[in-house]
């Protein structure tokens, strides 16, 4: 039977600097620190200051929060998409509904960051991680760590929202009572209908499928 993957601190330690966002016990927390032998996440329950866990127990406790590259094509800022920024500030494109160039960059993201000068390849990877991107799927030739089950796609979180749980915050909601009909793992522990617990083990089984 082949081993599960396992989050390294390697994988973990680039998005840091950036509020790197988890999900533990059914809700979203943050990371406090890492070391080469634990990773400290802040207690979403308010119960401690935070859980460090070893390394090796990381993947049955926590998933990262991730976005996949296709969301490169979502909007980033001033009606552009990641795509377009990227071309704009790394590629230095300012035809940025070119095809021809818009087309060639998108390819060596997708096909090999190392096609490109070494200047370009680390502004990239330092946006990517910036923007919570799976860069593992980058260096992995498509395999990264949502397709691994060690983080999970924050459309899987974000697309559950009902309307009268999103505010103005990306990727924030909060609880309008009990009526709410929202399937959010996070937003049905606070209204009471599962504990946290319980949520934990469905993002689980979800994963598992």
């Amino acid at each position: 039977m082949p081993k599960k993957p396992q989050l390294k601190p390697e994988k973990v330690s680039p998005y840091l600097p950036h509020s790197l966002k988890v999900i533990m016990e059914g809700k979203k927390t943050n990371v406090a620190w890492i070391s080469t032998k634990n990773i400290a996440v802040i207690r979403p329950d308010g119960v401690g200051e935070y859980k460090r866990i070893r390394w090796k127990y990381a993947h049955l406790n926590i998933l990262l929060i991730l976005k996949p590259l296709i969301d490169l094509n979502e909007q980033a800022e001033d009606g552009l998409s990641h795509l377009e920024v990227i071309d704009r500030d790394i590629f230095n494109s300012t035809m940025v509904d070119d095809d021809n160039s818009y087309s060639k960059m998108w390819y060596q993201i997708v096909n090999g960051y190392e096609k490109m000068n070494i200047y370009q390849a680390n502004k990239l990877i330092d946006y990517l991680y910036k923007n919570h991107f799976d860069v593992e799927a980058i260096f992995n030739h498509g395999k990264g760590l949502i397709e691994q089950k060690l983080a999970i796609d924050i459309n899987d979180i974000n697309g559950k929202l009902c309307d009268g749980c999103r505010v103005r915050t990306p990727h924030e909601h909060r609880c309008h009572g009990k009526n709410c009909t929202c399937q959010d793992l996070s937003c049905r522990v606070m209204q009471g209908k599962i504990t946290s617990t319980e949520a934990g083990k469905i993002a689980r089984e979800e994963l598992d499928k």
